[in-house]
């Protein structure tokens, strides 16, 4: 990925705008290098810009930054080409912004070897994660009630459960993932006592959140119509509350069923919890809370048994380098090639505006447009043992399996596990490859 290239364009920057600029503090690598983007346009060279507005933007007094063609004058003026592969330094009118070229040969090397040579998703020297700082985080998934049907809500919620939590697990953060199900209020005893008048146990083990869930709206519309079904339910209520052993016998048998259906949907779909937790462990707790509500006028107790929150709509909300790369990427000299490398140095934009925005079709959109540049360039750059010239082989391989983890990882994200081969990569690309140095 390009934060190699992010990181030098940072060092050669600051130095030129602490000369305009007595506020040193502000212009950190770390901050600089984020502003950087690679840009998606085909060209015969890559191209890194960074736009004068987000300079600006740090800056307190907007009118510090020194004139555009001044600066990239000085930027020139440090020599070129450089040691990290620059070849050109130019201004863009629009959007006003300066443009690093690089040099096609190293950008390859540089991408590839980072891409390879990294087993985690994002490498610890990628610039985009360095201001965020490691905290503890839950992430909450809705799981559907005892009794309820496992609808396409709760699948979305699943999947975007899983994707938040693997995303903040690449940014560092400490995960914890967990689910509460709705097991204690009014509706359960409308379900255990609909069950004891309307249930089927052969039905149940059969489809038991389907008959559990045609057996629910049964209850409620007798609960509506019959005032002793009424009394009987707020009967089994009263005891779900004092703790009958009876009652909560019978309640935790069909909630234990309803459970292995819903482990045995999320074991499909790969999804494990840290944690899960049950409304009926925080029962005597929820009491002490609602008593205090209900003290203050917060909440309504209605006639069903749902609570009315009162809200006031009137309240506020609250430039040391080392790299050396044994196989020699120069080969890869085809278009198709230079704009599937040119993808690959993307990725860690999207993961971190995947992050920023906690949206996981900004992976998904990235995926479908890598696999539109492996398909041009797997026509073009064919794997043949009979290739006299190993070098060329060599390259090509380098760059499939640098394609190959980037896949793998972007579909990790999205909670989905690849199919798994036999594959690993040869043994020329892992030792020349892996035993290279590649440091901020």
């Amino acid at each position: 990925m390009a934060s190699f290239f992010r990181w030098r364009i940072a060092d050669k920057i600051i130095p030129v705008l602490k000369k305009t600029s007595t506020y040193d503090e502000l212009l950190r690598p770390s901050v600089v290098s984020t502003f950087v983007r690679v840009n998606r346009s085909s060209g015969k060279q890559p191209q890194l810009f960074i736009p004068l507005e987000k300079l600006t933007d740090i800056l307190p007094q907007k009118d510090n930054l020194m004139n555009p063609k001044e600066f990239v004058r000085l930027l020139r003026n440090q020599g070129l080409p450089t040691a990290e592969g620059f070849i050109d330094i130019t201004l863009n009118e629009s959007p006003l912004s300066v443009v690093f070229t690089v040099d096609k040969h190293v950008f390859s090397k540089i991408i590839l070897m980072d891409i390879c040579s990294n087993d985690e998703i994002m490498a610890k020297s990628s610039c985009l994660f360095q201001k965020v700082s490691p905290k503890k985080v839950i992430v909450d998934c809705c799981l559907p009630k005892v009794g309820e049907t496992f609808k396409m809500a709760h699948f979305r919620s699943a999947i975007h459960a899983n994707f938040i939590a693997n995303i903040n697990k690449t940014a560092g953060h400490n995960v914890t993932k967990v689910t509460h199900i709705q097991d204690w209020s009014l509706e359960s005893a409308f379900l255990l006592t609909g069950f004891h008048h309307f249930g089927s146990k052969e039905e149940l083990l059969q489809e038991p959140s389907q008959h559990l869930s045609e057996v629910s709206k049964a209850a409620i519309s007798e609960y509506r119509n019959n005032q002793d079904f009424k009394n009987e339910v707020n009967h089994y209520f009263k005891k779900m509350k004092e703790g009958d052993i009876d009652i909560i016998s019978k309640w935790n048998y069909l909630k234990n069923i309803c459970q292995k259906q819903l482990d045995s949907i999320y074991e499909k779909i790969g999804l494990t919890f840290d944690d899960v937790l049950f409304d009926s462990s925080y029962s005597s707790e929820i009491e002490e809370i609602e008593k205090d509500l209900l003290r203050k006028k917060l909440i309504v107790i209605q006639d069903d048994g749902k609570v009315k929150v009162n809200i006031n709509s009137d309240n506020e909300e609250d430039s040391d380098y080392i790299f050396k790369v044994e196989i020699d990427t120069s080969p890869l000299l085809e278009p198709a090639s230079q704009n599937l490398i040119k993808h690959l140095s993307r990725f860690d934009e999207m993961v971190y505006k995947s992050y920023v925005t906690l949206e996981p079709c900004i992976i998904l959109q990235y995926l479908f447009s890598l696999w539109y540049f492996i398909d041009k360039a797997s026509n073009v750059m064919k794997i043949d043992i009979k290739e006299k010239r190993l070098i060329v082989l060599k390259a090509r391989l380098m760059l499939y399996e640098a394609t190959l983890k980037t896949l793998r990882r972007g579909l990790y994200l999205l909670g989905i596990t690849p199919y798994e081969t036999n594959y690993s990569p040869p043994d020329f690309v892992k030792n020349d490859v892996y035993k290279n140095n590649f440091n901020k």
